[in-house]
């Protein structure tokens, strides 16, 4: 997807230029060029030179012209190289992502690890009942439980 995203801008930025349309070339006409290009890389199929497609559809509509542009036999001339290249970059940019989610997992499992720890060392003389939920017929933890609980002792010594 990032590579796709950062593909077609620039192929249809090259196309509008050879073909004479550097002059309609404006802040509007990058923004939408951005957008189709942010959505068209997440939708385009995945085989190749699908982009090709998105290329001219985007020049299309961004610069109101029909057709496919004089110059785009140049694209579809290196394409098989730069779709490559595009490839990597999204399988490079997907791995470096799930890197970095498998990392702060990581930290966070340690974290809740260390936090039950820390709770049972504090917790260590309470009864399973009161520590929220243990037994059967405990009832839990919340604000009864230890009316509840001294309710119960005072029944098992009478």
């Amino acid at each position: 997807m990032d590579g796709g995203a950062l593909y077609f801008p620039v192929a249809t930025v090259f196309l509008a230029v050879t073909a004479g349309l550097a002059d309609q070339l404006s802040v509007a006409s990058y923004a939408m060029l951005l957008l189709i290009a942010t959505l068209g890389s997440a939708g385009a199929a995945p085989v190749p030179s699908a982009g090709l497609v998105l290329i001219v559809t985007a020049y299309n509509t961004v610069f109101s012209a029909s057709g496919i542009p004089p110059t785009f036999s140049y694209l579809l001339a290196v394409d098989w190289l730069l779709d490559r290249l595009r490839t990597t970059l999204n399988v490079t940019g997907d791995a470096a992502v799930a890197r970095l989610v498998a990392h702060y997992e990581a930290a966070e499992a340690a974290s809740a690890r260390e936090r039950r720890a820390r709770c049972g060392r504090e917790l260590g003389g309470m009864e399973a009942g009161r520590i929220g939920g243990g037994g059967a017929g405990s009832g839990g933890g919340g604000p009864l439980a230890p009316a509840r609980d001294q309710e119960a002792r005072s029944d098992l010594e009478s």
